[in-house]
């Protein structure tokens, strides 16, 4: 590819004479460009597809670019209306948070995965994890942050799922342990009331305490029976 400039030689009245063409090879120019326009171009679309949010903005909230993903996990109907919000009045549940942040970035150039509770347009909150990085002038100073944030707060729900599944599954473990452990003194307890029915016979007037004895045993292998239904335990009722 050649690029030509054409310059007009004139006599000593001024009359074209001479006209003098310089073609320069441009190829490596116009593919150099073309290539940083695709670049270019490639970044927007990563930006813009990208599944997880990306805003830039400065230290007192103020947003400069914000892509779809963001404006979803948000809530809000634009990009526009979105860039018309503040950071720390409008997305941070907290505003203290915001300000830690800063901190952060203030002390470092960069982070990885910061968490921190947002809310959307609507007041929902969401947690968040965040990872940045601070532009900044050539005096040293911060032009702005850029921000990549996901959206982690099923992944949170789902934790504290799993977590309170485990202590369930320790108190069932420690209830089912125990009602054995009682139920092993129930046994002792019905069997020794049958036996002692038997020995005083029923003309006895003890007989009666005998049986209110045999009685309670029976409840209490009934509360044995639920504390191992809690624990998905099984157990035999103590027979004699």
């Amino acid at each position: 590819m050649l690029e030509s400039t054409a310059s007009v030689i004139r006599d000593a009245k001024g009359a074209p004479e001479k006209l003098v063409i310089v073609n320069r090879d441009i190829t490596e120019r116009k593919s150099a460009q073309e290539a940083l326009l695709l670049a270019d171009a490639d970044f927007r679309s990563v930006v813009e597809d990208a599944p997880y949010g990306i805003y830039r903005g400065n230290g007192e909230g103020q947003l400069f670019r914000v892509n779809p993903a963001l404006q979803k996990m948000l809530g809000y109907e634009s990009s526009v209306e979105l860039l018309k919000a503040n950071l720390q009045l409008d997305v941070f549940k907290l505003p203290a948070e915001f300000r830690a942040l800063m901190d952060l970035f203030n002390r470092a150039e960069d982070f990885k995965e910061a968490e921190a509770e947002w809310k959307r347009k609507d007041g929902t909150p969401i947690t968040v994890r965040c990872s940045g990085r601070r532009i900044d002038h050539n005096d040293g100073q911060a032009a702005y942050f850029e921000m990549f944030v996901e959206d982690i707060t099923d992944r949170r729900i789902l934790e504290r799922q799993l977590r309170m599944a485990g202590k369930m599954e320790a108190v069932g473990r420690l209830s089912g342990g125990i009602a054995h452990d009682f139920n092993n003194l129930l046994g002792v307890i019905i069997g020794y009331s049958q036996l002692l029915k038997r020995a005083l016979g029923a003309e006895s007037h003890l007989v009666e305490h005998v049986n209110e004895i045999g009685k309670a045993g029976d409840r209490a292998a009934a509360l044995t029976r639920q504390l191992l239904a809690f624990s998905r335990q099984q157990i035999l009722r103590p027979r004699f």
